[in-house]
């Protein structure tokens, strides 16, 4: 396993945060879409690159898998992983996102 690095997040709040996944720079955007997991809401991620160009769009932020596995195209190494607040397995809620549940970017 490689490098496990934390995305810093903040809960209820949208967010736009510039980080590097591996050598290359990113922009992610999240936002809350309360149409989402039967209404209760859901966190969204988007996936730009640092002139703020979306690379892609919609990606729920659920829990067991690699978040970017159906997006190997972009060339992002390693994954995007999220783990519940509480059960590793429950998606972030509004409230909870950078302080129970989390997003780590692990290396390759």
């Amino acid at each position: 396993m490689g490098a496990i690095f934390e995305i810093p997040l903040k809960s209820a709040t949208p967010q736009k945060l510039h980080v590097s996944l591996g050598a290359t720079d990113f922009t992610l955007w999240l936002t809350w879409n309360t149409q989402a997991n039967g209404g209760a809401g859901l966190w969204m991620l988007q996936i730009g690159d640092t002139n703020e160009t979306i690379l892609v769009s919609g990606i729920p932020l659920v829990t067991g898998s690699n978040l970017l596995a159906q997006f190997h195209y972009l060339g992002i190494p390693g994954s995007l992983v999220c783990q519940g607040a509480g059960d590793p397995d429950s998606p972030p809620a509004w409230a909870d996102l950078g302080v129970g549940s989390h997003l780590f970017w692990v290396g390759p």
